[in-house]
Formats: structure tokens, C-alpha cells, sequence
């Protein structure tokens, strides 16, 4: 009890671990987070705005646009492409593990990054680092017309001199110093004139952000991720499973020890057990010496009665016994089996096999190789009921509307009193182990038939449509009894002398 207990408790436990994140809401708590309909719609939004300005770009480059017109159609995406960022900011600040704090200045360079990062046109100039690690090399070069050429220091296009705003990003250019501003002592060089007149400048400017009064954006500071907010969970879950791992390997293996375990609760020695009963709170075994009896199964008296015992039967609270010696004969014992008397029987009469109807004072069922027999009045009359079952038998075992017959050819029931009998002993995997059956025992209450033959204990439940299961006991059963008080106790006496007791149907034997 205490064990189902436990694996109960286990069992509640683990399906508590598995959905208490569904409960919360969370949709994939281990694994990385799924964007939702609103977050992906606003990419999708900032993919489209990006990606007209990639189109503007390069219609500007291939000549298609003025600059003025370039300037009022590229406004608007941008500041599309820039709410855009703003919102999924404000999304990520309250969603995501992870935060930054961005300002506007921060949203233009990350516009700026992403523009960058989705424009695959072929740079025309060359950016390289300068000489200090702070700065960018510009390069600027004269056309042969007069007018000059400098290169965008973020995405290295060619523009002309004149530009505030590079053509293919639309970044704000730096300006670039005169040549009086070259000739200042401040470190500037002044412009070289090659020998086709081409005037060659060569400029250290910084980065663009530099020119932004907003500070650099901070670093991002990584919050807990989901994951490592529910570790615990984790740690729980793998507890409760190696507890539940741990508890079903422990009552695995000490049902196979119990089941192993088949230590006998008693042993007479030269015994050949032919019959056992229970009855009044005693233990009744027929053998050929006589019967012996036994108030816990542990010790038993000399034999008793003087003749070979083959059944013994008990009509219920009345505390009546009935045996059967050599089969034409009856004793009745009203003191629980120390004294007897004998009762007379019909005339050919040899009885095979007797059996009592739980509940039913008085009534009986005996066979003998031809007929199966019935008397009402504790076996005073008898009168014919049908035909015995094939073969010739062994045991009996009755139910309400039901009769159960065992032989040397199997398990039979009838439910018509013996008018006709149905074969009980299925087939390929669900056959019963051995057809030599030497014992029955019916528990009516749980629908279960067990059966004692020469190479153990089987048995079957009605319920399962034909199918004989094999109890682990290792012995040639032939004696079966049920507790009266205790349906679930079984009692089964072997050829050789041993006497098994099960608490729980056959399944351990202490």
C-alpha cells in the first residue's frame, strides 16, 4: 500500500512539472522564444521600409533621381522604418530578457546599420582604417572636369563633394576642409596635384557618430533568460523522474524477489496431498494416510480418519464437513472434523469429484465418470443433473449459474447444469500451461478461476475473452483453496508435501 502510494504521489508530481508551464502561459519554456504576430508584422513592416530605401538608393546611383527628389521619397520610409524600430524597442524593454536603452540618435545609427546590412549594391570606393584607431580614412579624388569625388565613410560609395548626404545610404557626409583649412597648423596636409592634374586629398575624419552631440548607446546588459528563470524546474523535474526511475526499478525487483521467493509455509514430509480445503478458520488437507488439520497452515496433527482422503468440503457457517473416502462413500463431521459419521449413499454411486455452492446451504455438486450429480440436503438425496465433463474428473468448482469441471483434458464450464460443457483451455499464448489439471477454485466475487496442475498455478479472469495466465509458483499443484473470509488469500497444497500460502492471489507466496 505504501508503495502505490508513493508512485501516486510521484505520478501527481511529474504531471504537475509538465504542465504548470502551460498553465502560466508559457508557450515554449524551454527553448528560444517564438516571435509573436505582432512582433513579426513590425518586422515585416521594417523589412518592406528598408528595402524602399535599398530601391531609392539605386535609382539615385543609376541617375533616375535628383537629389531633391531622392531626399522627398526616402523622408517618409525612414521614418517608417524608424517608428518601426521605436516600437520594437519598446516591445523588447518590456519582453524580452534582454534590454537597451536607446535614444534617438541610437535609433537613427541602428536604421543606419540595417540599412547597411541589406543593401548588396558593389561599393565603388574603398574604406580603409586611417592611421589613428579613433578614425576613418576618407578618400577624396578631383575629376578631370575640376570638380571632386569623395567616398561615404560608412558605406564607401563614391559622392560628390557637394553632398551632405551620401546617395546610396542617405548618411550625413562630413565636411571636408578647404585648402585654406589645410594649410592650418593643425596637423591637416595640404592637397597634392598629380602630374595629370588630378587633385588628390587624403583625409582622417572620424566616424559618423562622432558628429552626433547623443552619447554612444550603452552596452546591452543581458537579463536572466526564460530558460535560466525556470532552471529550478529543471532540477525539480529531474529529481521527481529519478525518484519515479528509482521507484519503479525498487518494486520491480521486489515483486521479482517476492515472486521468487517461494518458500512454503509448511512441509510434510511423505505426504502426497490429494485434496485441500479451508473452512471455520482451519486448514484441511486429504492424503492417503487420512486428513490432517491445522489452525494456521504452520502446524499440523498425526493424521486423522484412518482412510485415503480425496475431497473434503465445507458447508459454510454451518460448520458441517463433508469427505469423500474411496468414492462410495460419504462422512459427515458437525465438530469440525474430529468426529465422523458415515452417510449413506445411492447405490453405484462412486463419486469422482465434489464441490459446495458458496452461500447455498445444502447444496451440492459431485460427478463421477459419467454423470454429474446434485443434492439440496447436504448430500442425503442425490439426483442426476447432466453429463460429466470429457475425461475423467478430478475437481469441481460452482458458481451461481456456472459449473467448472477440471480432467486430465483441461478446464470445462457449464451453464446449463451439466447439459452441455464449454472448453476452457485457449489457445497459442493465452492456452493454459498444462491440460493435466488436478485442482480448481473459483472466486465468484473477482471472476477469477484458478487452476492446479502438474506444472504450477494458472488462472483466469473471466473478464479477458479466454486467456489463461501462469502464476509463478514451482510446484505440481493438487490442492486449491480459497479463504472464506478472504478471497484474496490462497491456499495450495503440492504433490510432494508442501503447502504455499499467497496473501495476494498467487502473485508472492510468504
Amino acid at each position: 500500500m505504501i508503495t502505490v502510494l508513493l508512485l501516486f504521489l510521484l505520478t501527481i508530481a511529474i504531471i504537475s512539472v509538465v504542465v504548470w508551464p502551460v498553465i502560466q502561459g508559457v508557450r515554449r519554456p524551454w527553448a528560444l522564444d517564438v516571435p509573436s504576430g505582432e512582433e513579426e508584422a513590425l518586422r515585416q513592416e521594417q523589412m518592406a521600409a528598408l528595402g524602399a530605401l535599398r530601391d531609392l538608393a539605386l535609382d539615385f546611383k543609376l541617375g533616375n533621381l535628383t537629389v531633391e527628389d531622392y531626399r522627398a521619397l526616402a523622408a517618409p520610409l525612414q521614418q517608417r522604418a524608424r517608428r518601426t524600430l521605436e516600437l520594437q524597442a519598446t516591445r523588447t524593454d518590456t519582453q524580452s530578457a534582454t534590454t537597451f536603452a536607446l535614444s534617438a540618435a541610437d535609433l537613427d545609427a541602428q536604421l543606419e546599420a540595417e540599412i547597411l546590412s541589406l543593401r548588396h549594391a558593389v561599393r565603388p570606393g574603398k574604406v580603409r582604417p586611417g592611421k589613428s584607431g579613433a578614425g576613418v580614412a576618407v578618400v577624396a579624388a578631383g575629376n578631370r572636369d575640376g570638380s571632386s569625388v569623395r567616398f561615404c565613410p560608412s558605406c564607401g560609395a563614391s559622392v560628390a563633394s557637394t553632398f551632405r548626404f551620401c546617395a546610396a545610404c542617405g548618411n550625413e557626409l562630413p565636411t571636408l576642409p578647404s585648402v585654406a583649412q589645410a594649410d592650418h597648423p593643425n596637423g591637416h596636409q595640404p592637397p597634392h596635384t598629380g602630374a595629370d592634374g588630378t587633385a588628390n586629398i587624403r583625409q582622417t575624419l572620424t566616424p559618423p557618430s562622432a558628429f552626433s552631440s547623443s552619447p554612444a548607446p550603452p552596452a546591452p546588459v543581458a537579463q536572466p533568460s526564460r530558460f535560466a528563470s525556470r532552471r529550478w524546474l529543471w532540477w525539480v523535474g529531474a529529481l521527481v523522474a529519478a525518484a519515479w526511475v528509482t521507484g519503479i526499478v525498487g518494486f520491480y525487483l521486489n515483486s521479482r524477489a517476492s515472486q521468487e521467493n517461494q518458500t512454503p509455509i509448511a512441509s510434510l514430509p511423505n505426504v502426497a496431498i490429494q485434496h485441500l480445503s479451508a473452512a471455520g478458520g482451519k486448514i484441511f488437507v486429504g492424503e492417503a494416510n487420512g486428513l490432517r488439520i491445522s489452525d494456521d497452515g504452520r502446524e499440523w496433527n498425526a493424521p486423522t480418519f484412518g482412510e485415503p482422503v480425496k475431497t473434503v468440503v465445507s458447508q459454510g457457517e454451518s460448520g458441517l464437513l463433508l469427505l469423500t473416502a474411496d468414492g462410495q462413500h460419504l462422512w459427515r463431521s458437525e465438530d469440525g472434523g474430529i468426529t465422523w459419521q458415515e452417510q449413506t449413499m445411492p447405490s453405484g454411486l462412486n463419486l469422482l469429484a465434489l464441490a459446495s455452492l458458496p452461500g447455498e446451504a445444502g447444496f451440492l455438486v459431485g460427478a463421477d465418470a459419467r454423470t454429474l450429480y446434485v443434492s439440496e440436503d447436504d448430500g442425503q438425496t442425490w439426483r442426476p443433473l447432466g453429463e460429466s465433463p470429457p475425461g475423467r474428473p478430478r475437481a469441481l468448482a460452482v458458481g451461481q449459474g456456472a459449473i467448472f469441471a477440471g480432467s486430465e483434458q483441461g478446464v470445462f464450464r457449464s451453464e446449463d447444469g451439466g447439459a452441455s460443457w464449454i472448453g476452457m483451455n485457449g489457445s497459442a499464448n493465452g492456452a493454459i500451461a498444462s491440460t493435466d489439471v488436478r485442482a480448481l477454485a473459483y472466486d465468484e466475487a473477482n471472476g477469477i478461476v484458478y487452476a492446479g496442475t502438474s506444472v504450477g498455478l494458472s488462472f483466469m479472469n473471466m473478464s479477458s475473452f479466454g486467456a489463461w495466465g501462469q502464476r509463478s509458483l514451482r510446484a505440481s499443484v493438487t490442492g486449491l483453496a480459497l479463504d472464506p473470509e478472504n478471497s484474496a488469500v490462497l491456499w495450495v497444497g503440492a504433490a510432494d508435501g508442501r503447502i504455499f500460502r499467497s496473501p495476494d492471489r498467487g502473485v508472492t507466496w510468504r
